[in-house]
């Protein structure tokens, strides 16, 4: 046959894909696509995971800048900057700890907008204060994807704070704690500062019932940490931003969903598979396992065990422990 008549074959003598070839390929490419998706969402919640990180260890060194000008680490209720919320030792509003850390973050802008505003007016959505995997519906409101470690109860007449976490009431006489204090305690290393609150539980669908924000103002004078669930929701929509040790210890203390106390109110929470990632006192982070059990879980908050409040010592077992970095990571 010459070339020319080549040009001119019947397309009945033309060869094409038949349908099981066809069924053959598409199977191998999505058995490909199978594989590969699991890697893929992997490398996003590793990326995530990374800025998260990112982002408490640049919290917890605006914390030690903070101490090193005031001497104390800010509190899970601290002086409004607004000279209209004091009268002199009357405070009309108070403030929780992320606010205090705006300057120290390159947002004095922000702190010193929001300490002129009136206390109506909306703060903004700040980057550094939300875990990547937890976005918020909306980029309209001061969410808040972190929280400090007050540990159990406070005493407004006592210096019984210091033995319960690092966060304590910083407007009243005893109620600031230093990081030469928790150094001279259980140790920096080992003393938990910020972790995540932000995991399933804290946003219901679309509605952030659960959801705190960074400017929480107007903190009353008589919360109690060992009381009640309202002790951390004392408004429905914008719970105090703190995790301590309150009750008696449930089941799971790391990503507990329940939505009461112990439970997600009260507990780190994450989205995050297998914990949550974790600042402590000195400045570094970590990621602390979700099956720790109360003894650790109150240990990492107390910042002097062997002073440790009855609660933690008694119903938690906090106590005089040397902690191993494999106890929780």
């Amino acid at each position: 046959m010459s070339p020319a008549s080549s040009l001119h074959r019947s397309p009945a003598n033309r060869r094409g894909f038949t349908l099981v070839e066809l069924l053959v390929v598409m199977t191998i490419i999505g058995m490909l696509m199978a594989l590969l998706l699991p890697a893929v969402q992997n490398a996003r919640e590793a990326g995530r995971r990374t800025a998260c990180t990112s982002s408490l260890f640049q919290l917890a060194l605006a914390a030690t800048r903070f101490d090193e000008q005031s001497g104390f680490i800010p509190g899970w209720r601290n002086r409004s900057p607004r000279p209209a919320d004091t009268s002199g030792t009357t405070f009309n509003n108070t403030v929780s700890w992320p606010v205090p850390l705006l300057p120290f973050m390159e947002r004095n802008d922000v702190f010193k907008s929001w300490a002129a505003s009136a206390a109506t007016n909306p703060a903004p959505y700040i980057g550094f204060f939300v875990c990547p995997s937890s976005p918020p519906d909306a980029l309209t409101q001061p969410t808040l994807s972190y929280a400090g470690n007050c540990g159990a109860g406070f005493a407004a007449t006592s210096t019984a704070n210091r033995f319960d976490g690092v966060m304590g009431d910083t407007t009243v006489s005893g109620g600031r704690t230093s990081f030469d204090d928790v150094a001279s305690g259980d140790g920096t290393p080992t003393t938990i500062l910020l972790t995540e609150r932000c995991g399933p539980g804290n946003v219901k669908g679309n509605v952030p019932l659960y959801q705190t924000w960074w400017d929480r103002r107007g903190i009353g004078t008589t919360v109690n940490f060992n009381v009640n669930t309202a002790t951390y929701a004392a408004l429905a929509n914008t719970p105090l931003p703190v995790i301590g040790i309150v009750g008696s210890p449930p089941t799971k203390i790391i990503n507990n969903i329940t939505a009461a106390f112990p439970g997600f109110l009260s507990q780190p929470t994450s989205n995050h598979p297998g914990g949550a990632v974790t600042a402590f006192c000195d400045g570094h982070t970590a990621f602390v396992k979700d099956s720790i059990g109360p003894a650790i879980y109150a240990q990492l908050l107390s910042s002097n065990g062997s002073g440790a409040s009855t609660l933690s010592n008694g119903t938690w077992q906090a106590g005089p422990y040397v902690l191993k970095e494999s106890d929780y990571q």
